[in-house]
C-alpha cells in the first residue's frame, strides 16, 4: 500500500525516471543521520528538516539533473552531511556510467 509521501515522491519524479535511483539513495543516506529527520514533498522540490529546521532540499529540475541544496541550521556535523550527499551522488553517477560503458570494453 503507497502511503501519501510515496505518491507525492512519485509526482515530483514523473517524467524523471533517470533520477529516482538517485533520490533512492540521497534520501537514505540522508535519514540514516537519524530518527529525527523528516522529509516533505513540496511542490517542486522535496524537504529533509530536523527539529522543524530545514536542512537539504533536493529539486529534480530536468529529466538528468537534480539540485541539492545543503543548509546548516545547527547540525553538529555539517561536514559529515555533506560528505553522505557526495558519496550517495558518486556511487549513483558510477553505477549509472557502468551500465553506459558495460559493452564498449567487450
Amino acid at each position: 500500500m503507497s502511503t501519501q509521501l510515496d505518491l507525492a515522491v512519485y509526482e515530483l519524479f514523473a517524467n524523471k525516471a533517470d533520477l529516482l535511483p538517485l533520490w533512492l539513495r540521497l534520501r537514505a543516506a540522508i535519514e540514516a543521520l537519524g530518527p529525527d529527520v523528516r522529509i516533505e514533498i513540496r511542490e517542486r522540490y522535496a524537504e529533509f528538516d530536523r527539529v522543524g529546521e530545514e536542512f537539504v532540499i533536493a529539486e529534480p529540475t530536468s529529466r538528468r539533473r537534480m539540485e541539492v541544496g545543503l543548509h546548516n541550521p545547527g547540525i553538529a556535523s555539517a561536514e559529515a552531511l555533506v560528505m553522505v550527499v557526495i558519496v550517495a551522488i558518486v556511487m549513483v553517477l558510477y553505477a549509472q556510467l557502468q551500465r553506459r560503458t558495460a559493452g564498449w570494453l567487450r
